[in-house]
């Protein structure tokens, strides 16, 4: 009698190894494969390292199910053996995959720490300014921001995103500027990605599981409501406002505006914002009135002059790349992408 045969599974860890292994020569070279936890001597990194893991494949293995979600397969989140920054989405051998290089987690650590340890930040934050709190806002301020980049790859697969649905997609650059031609329509991927993560950042943390042990990290549980609400808001915008801040700032014309593969910051920021204020009018009614203009643009000067410690031809860039989208030729690209991320996300 024939005995019947049973499939073992390959582990995800060995599928997303393996990928990395099937790339191209010159490609290889920037991603090497799996970086080993296991071969890092106990410490910090270590630690922050399979905190950070185990904290985002939990939640991702809850994922619920959602109509406008594409079929995939399940999740797994891991880090990538590179020299460079970057965070890729890709499918691969029955799973879904979102992988971190270790540089990306370094550079957002020390990002946080220099945001930590200002006065002035924590200030405008409304914290005591004690070491203990210090450290806490760094730790919190690193988890958001990586809970953000995962769920923009993360949007990337459910949504179906052209790049991250086929089992051979290519690595693409999250960070670095790269020197192939991007599209009006990548942007809008990117777009699409960058608004839903900002989602569930605000569910997750002013009304989901974050909320309570922040506040409580943060030492604002005699707060009101409103006050936990409008820290944890503030916190979201430094947090991924400094991610923003830290990619490169290119110039901007009438031409190039539509060839990157991502939309410029500021329009990526500005897109964030109006998702978080439709979230708040929804959810947190009022919320929204705690974050004006100028209350954004306040936290995000300190922030800018923590991250480029002011470095001043990156401000002009930036201030350049503002008053290229107030131009005609500016305000017709702006709409020319929330019309297509729309249309985009009515497909769905």
């Amino acid at each position: 009698m024939a005995r019947d045969t049973v499939t073992v599974p390959i582990p995800p860890e060995v599928a997303f190894d393996r990928y990395f292994r099937g790339l191209n020569l010159s490609q290889q070279k920037t991603y090497e494969g799996k970086f080993d936890i296991e071969q890092l001597a106990p410490g910090p990194l270590r630690e922050l390292l399979l905190r950070l893991q185990s904290a985002l494949n939990l939640a991702l293995a809850n994922e619920r199910y959602v109509p406008e979600h594409r079929d995939h397969p399940p999740f797994h989140v891991d880090y990538i053996r590179s020299a460079e920054m970057n965070a890729l989405a890709f499918r691969h051998e029955g799973y879904s995959f979102i992988g971190l290089t270790i540089p990306l987690i370094e550079e957002a650590g020390q990002l946080c720490s220099r945001l930590c340890n200002s006065a002035d930040l924590l200030s405008a934050l409304g914290l005591t300014l004690t070491q203990e709190v210090s450290e806490e806002l760094g730790a919190l301020l690193l988890k958001i921001l990586i809970f953000f980049v995962v769920s923009h790859e993360y949007t990337h697969i459910v949504h179906g995103h052209p790049l991250s649905e086929a089992t051979d997609s290519q690595p693409i650059n999250e960070i670095l500027l790269e020197n192939r031609v991007g599209s009006l329509d990548e942007q809008t991927m990117e777009a699409d990605a960058d608004s839903y993560a900002i989602y569930h950042i605000m569910e997750n943390w002013i009304r989901g599981a974050e909320r309570s042990p922040s506040i409580s990290l943060l030492k604002m549980d005699g707060a009101s409501m409103d006050d936990q609400d409008e820290l944890l808001f503030a916190c979201i915008v430094v947090a991924i406002g400094a991610y923003f801040v830290l990619h490169p700032v290119p110039q901007l014309d009438a031409k190039n505006v539509y060839c990157f593969k991502h939309p410029p910051h500021p329009v990526r920021l500005n897109s964030l914002m109006e998702t978080a204020i439709g979230w708040c009018q929804k959810n947190r009614p009022g919320l929204e009135g705690r974050m004006r203009p100028e209350r954004f643009n306040s936290i995000l000067s300190i922030v800018a002059s923590l991250v480029w410690e002011f470095d001043e031809l990156k401000s002009q860039h930036w201030k350049s790349q503002v008053a290229f989208l107030q131009t005609p030729e500016g305000a017709s690209y702006v709409a020319d992408l929330r019309r297509c991320k729309n249309e985009y996300r009515a497909s769905l």
